[in-house]
C-alpha cells in the first residue's frame, strides 16, 4: 500500500490509506465541507513502537481551495492536543511541498 504521503493527490491512494489504516496506531481527522459532500483536508497522527513511543509523526494536507484559510493550522492544533493527552513528547511534523492536491475529493473517491 502505498502511504498517505507519498501519492495524496490520487483519490485511490486516499481511498486505500482510509480503509487500510490501523487505528491503535494512527489517529486521521477529516475536514469535510460544510454540506459534507467533499473532504477538504487530511491529517493524521501516527504513533511510534518501541523506544519511540513517545513520539509521533504527522501529517496534514489542505484542498487548493481551503488553503491560507487556518484549516491545516486548526487541524495541527488538534493534533497538538490529542498528542499531548496521549503523552507524546514530541510531534515530528511530515511536509510535501506537492501544491497538486485536488480542490476536494467527493465520498464517492473514497
Amino acid at each position: 500500500m502505498e502511504s498517505f504521503r507519498d501519492q495524496v493527490p490520487d483519490p485511490h491512494t486516499v481511498g486505500t490509506w482510509i480503509r487500510q489504516i490501523d487505528l491503535r496506531r494512527v489517529l486521521p481527522l477529516a475536514a469535510w465541507n460544510k454540506p459534507q459532500t467533499r473532504l477538504i483536508g487530511l491529517a493524521s497522527l501516527n504513533r511510534m513502537a518501541g523506544a519511540y513511543r513517545h513520539v509521533a509523526e504527522i501529517y496534514v494536507v489542505v484542498g487548493a481551495d481551503h488553503r491560507q484559510l487556518g484549516l491545516g493550522s486548526s487541524l495541527i492544533k488538534e493534533l497538538i492536543e490529542i498528542g499531548t493527552r496521549q503523552d507524546l513528547y514530541f510531534l515530528k511534523p511530515e511536509c510535501s511541498w506537492k501544491t497538486n492536491w485536488p480542490a476536494g475529493l467527493s465520498p464517492a473517491g473514497l
